[in-house]
This record gives C-alpha cells, structure tokens and sequence, in this order.
C-alpha cells in the first residue's frame, strides 16, 4: 500500500482528492531539494512532539512522511539508501513496540477471564468497558461494592497503589 493510500491520526487529508493532498500539492510547489527537506523536517516534527502531544500516533505520522520520501525518489539510490538507513531503527522500533502492545493485551485479556462469580480481575489502565456500562467493583482494600452499580465512566481505573483501587469489577447486565 503506497503512503499516499493512508491516513494516521483522522480523515482530514483523507477526504481530499489525490492532487489536492497537501504533500502532492507542496510537490509540485517546491523543488525537489526543498520538498525532501520539506518531508524530512515534518518527520523531525512528529518526532519531536510524541512525547507531550500526539504519542504513538505522532510516530506513525513521521513513518508515513519518511514512507512518503522514499516512494518518491525510489530512483535516487543513494537518497532511498540514505533514508531507509536513517529510518531503520525508528521502523523497528515501532515494530517491537507493537509487538509488546499485542502480547500485552493477549496476557490482559487472559487476565480478564471472570472467575466462577463473575468477577473480572482488574489491573490497572483505561476502563475496560462502555463508559456508561453499569459495573460493581470491588477494591484493593477488600472492600466489594456488590450491591450498588456504578457508571464505568465515572470511576478512577488505573492504579495508585492505594486502598480504593479497582482490582475487580462485574458488568451488570
């Protein structure tokens, strides 16, 4: 699949026509020089930024403009060796970071099984349901709120280490 035929972060560009797509437009108004210059200061960009804005979205956007540069001066050898040299650790480090994603919500939803009660034990991250889901929980205290319900969406998921983390909850049908 060319870089041109996907997105990251949204549908905005997406909805363009191809001649319209800013990179295809910024082609034609740069120079060659300028337009590699243009891609990789946008990779640098992205970069840059994951941290405090756009995380791993921000460095699927910098992949796909550094995609974008070696489709279009494929010709170059020197320029696609150049780049793919430059980009080969960043690839394979967003490859082994999406392994360890796929491994971890494997081994999650392992965890997740209910037990002959029902309850599904609860380890901590964003809530594992429907934000308006009803859920009972029971807490790492050992307190159970088993005979009220509550709005998923209005509970604290993630642990802190303290007596009023969730470490279990039942949907409630």
């Amino acid at each position: 699949m060319s870089a041109s035929d996907k997105q990251y972060g949204g549908e905005h560009y997406a909805k363009l026509p191809k001649d319209m797509q800013p990179w295809n437009v910024l082609k034609h108004w740069l120079t060659p020089e300028e337009y590699r210059g243009w891609q990789k200061g946008v990779a640098i960009v992205y970069l840059a930024r994951e941290r405090d804005k756009g995380g791993d979205t921000d460095i699927r956007k910098a992949m796909h403009h550094l995609e974008r540069l070696i489709e279009e001066f494929d010709g170059d050898a020197t320029m696609s060796a150049s780049i793919l040299r430059a980009v080969a650790p960043i690839v394979e480090a967003q490859k082994a970071y999406e392994r360890d994603q796929e491994a971890a919500a494997a081994l999650q939803q392992a965890a997740t099984a209910p037990d002959s009660d029902g309850w599904i034990p609860w380890n901590g991250g964003e809530c594992p349901v429907a934000p308006l889901s009803l859920v009972k929980i029971r807490f790492r205290d050992g307190e159970c709120d088993d005979n009220g319900c509550r709005i998923a969406g209005h509970l604290r998921w993630e642990h802190i280490d303290t007596p009023s983390d969730i470490v279990a909850f039942k949907v409630v049908e």
